[in-house]
């Protein structure tokens, strides 16, 4: 039997619907597609903000190592070297104790400095060396000599060095170690003569710059600081420890109990033996004192009285 065409093709199409459900399924649900896109957002914001603060991050710790070779390379100031001379790069201080005149005649000073790790900062090395800052070479050649009679906790040292390249004076061979523990402040005192001058005519000023030196080179840690050179000075900066704690005062002497004052009669006359008595003379009966008496009242004058004319002859 002959089948029509068209039957046919009715037929596959009723029994083949799989090309129009797989059609149905390509076009997403509205939802789905909305959660697709805010996570998209979502990604490539916390992409923008992750570069944001690595880039913020490396430029911080970019500005902080140029500004640290900055102050490394620069030989043109004080302490003229290649060294660190931030604060933060040792625990290194100096701080004044005191400033003692001589009456030497010639206007010396005797100087007492106190060499520390500030507590707040861990200690890794010892103190190598100190130096003080001359600022111009007219100084080097007006004061070389002037430090004498150097002392390191009262032992002797002469590792005193007056260079002629830069105007710097310097203490060596300090070897001042950190202290035994962890945040205690054990100064170290430094004291020296300067011979004919006084510290601040050496320093030219009010402060002394210094820079501690951690390594004996000239690299590694050097930070700055002013020391005051004169006790009338105050101490500049945060980390310096106070002044030199005052002298224990001096022993009390006990409370006198002095006698209450009251009425007392006078002491007797001392007699001497054998010594004539004297009388003395009466005294005088007292005055009474009375009213002055009354003046007499005063006389009037009295007007002559004219006796009557002679009677006339008869």
């Amino acid at each position: 039997m002959a089948r029509r065409p068209g039957a046919v093709l009715r037929a596959g199409a009723a029994a083949n619907p799989r090309p129009a459900a797989r059609g149905a399924l390509l076009p997403p649900p509205p939802l789905l597609l909305m959660l697709l896109l805010l996570t998209i957002f979502a990604s490539a914001a916390a992409d923008t903000t992750a570069s944001s603060e690595a880039a913020a991050a490396g430029t911080t710790v970019a500005a902080a190592s140029a500004r640290r070779a900055l102050l490394q390379s620069d030989e043109s100031t004080f302490p003229f070297c290649r060294c660190d001379r931030t604060l933060t790069s040792s625990p290194w201080r100096a701080s004044l104790i005191n400033v003692v005149p001589l009456n030497d005649g010639r206007g010396s000073e005797r100087v007492y400095v106190a060499l520390f790790a500030n507590a707040s900062r861990p200690c890794t090395k010892g103190l190598a060396k100190i130096e003080f800052n001359l600022k111009n070479a007219v100084a080097v050649n007006a004061f070389r000599g002037s430090f004498k009679d150097a002392k390191i906790d009262g032992k002797i040292t002469s590792a005193i060095y007056w260079q002629n390249d830069v105007p710097v004076v310097k203490f060596t061979n300090l070897d001042v170690p950190c202290p035994s523990s962890p945040g205690r402040v054990t100064p170290t005192v430094l004291e020296w003569t300067v011979r004919g001058h006084s510290l601040s005519e050496v320093c030219q000023g009010a402060y002394c710059e210094f820079s501690a030196f951690d390594n004996p080179g000239n690299t590694g840690a050097c930070p700055l600081g002013l020391l005051p050179s004169s006790p009338d000075v105050p101490p500049v900066g945060s980390g310096f420890p106070p002044q030199a704690p005052p002298p224990p005062p001096a022993a009390s002497l006990p409370p006198i109990n002095w006698p209450q004052p009251g009425k007392r009669s006078p002491p007797p006359h001392p007699q001497v033996a054998n010594a004539p008595i004297v009388q003395q003379p009466p005294s005088p009966p007292p005055m009474v004192l009375s009213d002055p008496p009354a003046p007499p009242p005063p006389q009037l004058p009295v007007e002559p009285t004219s006796s009557p004319p002679p009677p006339f002859p008869p």
